[in-house]
């Protein structure tokens, strides 16, 4: 391709062709000048021959290129134009292209991104190419995300998985993998699945893992580290974001998601505050989160203590409806520092009132470790109802079986539609294994002898069986 468009012999339109491929590949394995430079040479050859279908594309891998390097509103105004122009000149293909990545910018859960989501399915549709059709499936699985949909992300995940099963080089479906079996609680899993991209302190494996971007594998390090209680490994991952030049976009979501995992873990406010709010102005371009520093100045008041201060940080944010822009899991993550802060002042039924709404609105369609934790908190708050997610768990604390977690209630009356351990595991969304863990500890608990008697206990005390999402 190179000699091509270097070949002043060579028609004009077919050195611009080439050059827009070059442009593209360059895009692909995150060489930016190089992508940028071919692109600019291509869309210089195209107009000078008319063709708007080359300059187009030209134009979309040279947007595509600078949207990780660039300003996060700068990036989606020339992703807005180059789309503009690939519609203009009825390229499906590279219209598709644009809108997937505009969509790595803008929230797939939101009215906007979800008209936008609907335009490149119908695209891919059209143009009946696989790999867009993976990027469809890709962009739903963060849409369900956003949404709190762990069924949903699951599904779509699961579409993108057969086709992206390389892990080691940069993958979309190896880093959702890993975040979703983080949240399921499959610790172990995620482990495996961070190491074949990088060590926790790894920065340059990660930058190379997850196009070029070094702040999110680290991050979903510090989750891990987090939601296991392991400090140390904790510590490996914070000091790696701390090394990481400044100057790359951060997504507002993730920068929630690693200050509240770095004050879980003990890491001192004020580290936590060096290492996140100077970022903030790119994580404020991110998602265009007006009051992104907002978000986490809440968070660290909650860290130093300072609650009547976190309160007036995060209660015109979450306390009431929450901007939709803002993730289902960042908003939970924040509802629930903002519960926090209440119950540090004494303000058990606002306390109360929005753990409720973390548990049935957030993540009510979110079942794994932090939906466990936030029901943990509703059952301290109101010993009336042990579950805020099913009415079959608030007729449990009626009867035999308090000792029950919220996730054995939830076995226990699936077993009562007569699953097996791996139609509970998939239904859970959890390994047979974990499964048969869950089975084991109802069976002692009840001091029962088999799933028959779970089962019928499960309907003596917990009603008919209810849907699970």
């Amino acid at each position: 391709l190179i000699s091509i468009a270097d070949d002043e012999r060579q028609p004009l339109d077919v050195r611009a062709g080439a050059e827009a491929s070059l442009s593209q590949l360059f895009m692909f394995t995150h060489r930016t000048d190089e992508s940028v430079r071919w692109a600019d040479r291509a869309i210089a050859h195209a107009r000078e021959v008319g063709d708007d279908v080359i300059a187009a594309r030209a134009a979309v891998e040279r947007a595509s290129a600078r949207s990780w390097i660039v300003p996060r509103e700068m990036a989606e105004t020339e992703l807005r134009a180059a789309i503009d122009a690939a519609r203009a000149a009825h390229d499906f293909i590279a219209t598709a292209r644009g809108l997937g990545n505009l969509l790595s910018l803008l929230p797939p859960h939101t009215g906007e991104g979800g008209e936008l989501l609907d335009e490149l399915r119908l695209l891919v549709r059209r143009a009946g190419f696989d790999k867009l059709g993976a990027v469809v499936a890709m962009r739903d699985c963060d849409a369900a995300v956003g949404r709190g949909d762990l069924a949903g992300a699951r599904r779509a995940h699961a579409e993108t998985w057969s086709s992206w099963m390389q892990v080691g080089t940069w993958t979309w479906a190896g880093s959702r993998q890993a975040f979703l079996a983080i949240e399921e609680g499959r610790f172990a899993d995620a482990e495996a699945v961070l190491r074949s991209f990088s060590l926790p302190d790894d920065v340059i494996a990660a930058r190379t893992a997850v196009n070029e971007d070094p702040f999110h594998i680290p991050i979903m390090w510090l989750e891990l580290a987090a939601l296991r209680g392991d400090r140390v490994l904790g510590e490996r991952a914070f000091d790696a974001l701390v090394a990481i030049d400044s100057g790359w976009n951060v997504f507002f979501n993730d920068v929630v998601i690693a200050v509240d995992s770095a004050l879980a873990l003990g890491i001192e406010p004020q580290r936590v505050r060096e290492a996140f709010v100077t970022p903030m102005a790119s994580a404020d371009e991110a998602v265009k989160i007006e009051d992104a520093s907002s978000y986490v100045e809440g968070l660290l008041a909650v860290g130093d203590g300072r609650h009547r201060d976190a309160i007036a940080f995060l209660e015109p944010l979450v306390g009431g409806e929450a901007d939709e822009r803002v993730e289902a899991i960042p908003r939970a993550t924040t509802r629930i520092a903002l519960v926090r802060a209440y119950l540090a002042i004494g303000d058990r039924a606002r306390a109360l009132d929005l753990v409720r709404r973390v548990v049935e609105v957030d993540l009510g369609r979110w079942p794994g470790v932090r939906r466990d934790r936030a029901e943990e908190i509703l059952r301290r708050l109101s010993p009336t109802r042990a579950d805020g997610a099913s009415r079959a768990a608030n007729a449990a604390d009626a009867g035999p079986g308090g000792s029950l977690t919220p996730r054995e209630r939830e076995v226990a009356m699936l077993l009562s539609e007569g699953l097996t351990n791996g139609q509970l595991a998939e239904r859970l969304y959890i390994s047979p294994k974990t499964a048969a863990v869950h089975v084991s500890n109802i069976l002692a608990k009840l001091d029962l002898s088999g799933r028959a008697e779970i089962a019928a206990w499960a309907v003596r005390n917990m009603g008919e069986p209810a849907s699970t999402v």
